[in-house]
């Protein structure tokens, strides 16, 4: 991968993190947000790992990328082989092999 998509990758890091910081300073209905997110991926019915590779996918149908990047650092986290990252994302996407252990 070259220098300027992992460079790319972690200034979108950067800027999700700068944005979270000034959310919850400056806005009453992010913690709500951040409420419904934890309630929503607390196990249950469904395994918080069926619950992530949902949200990633999710999030190539809806392009975003700092979600996709988002939810691939959350699978990392639960463990997700990458075999099975790839098989959502496809074998070409940087996302994957930027965040790949």
């Amino acid at each position: 991968m070259d220098n300027s998509t992992v460079e790319k990758i972690e200034q979108s890091r950067r800027d999700r993190t700068a944005s979270h910081s000034r959310l919850l300073e400056n806005s009453s209905s992010y913690g709500h947000f951040l409420e419904v997110e934890k309630s929503a991926f607390t196990p249950g019915s469904l395994t918080k790992r069926t619950k992530e590779l949902m949200a990633l996918s999710i999030s190539i149908v809806t392009k975003c990328e700092p979600c996709i990047e988002w939810h691939v650092e959350q699978g990392r986290r639960l463990h997700f082989q990458n075999p099975r990252i790839t098989a959502i994302l496809g074998p070409r996407n940087s996302t994957v092999h930027c965040c790949q252990a």
